[in-house]
């Protein structure tokens, strides 16, 4: 999944950040109880878009992925 340097990072409040479903992509590699927990508490605030992104890049790198069907469910509940 590809996205320009423009897209990686955000800024609010003059300080900048990586956005979430690019440091949750990176969290998945990793099943630990502390990336679980920031999965949990970030996926409700992820927008469709970011939510999409983040289910279609798990799906390049491990089809298999628990948080795939997570991610499936919010993005199709979602309005």
């Amino acid at each position: 999944m590809r996205r320009s340097l423009a897209e990686v990072g955000a800024e609010r409040g003059g300080v900048p950040f990586l956005r979430p479903e690019i440091v949750l992509l990176y969290k998945a590699s990793e099943l630990s109880p502390k990336n679980e927990a920031d999965f949990a508490a970030v996926r409700p605030q992820l927008t469709q878009t970011a939510t999409q992104w983040l289910r279609e890049a798990l799906e390049v790198i491990d089809p298999r992925h628990p948080w795939v069907p997570r991610l499936q469910s919010s993005f199709t509940s979602s309005p």
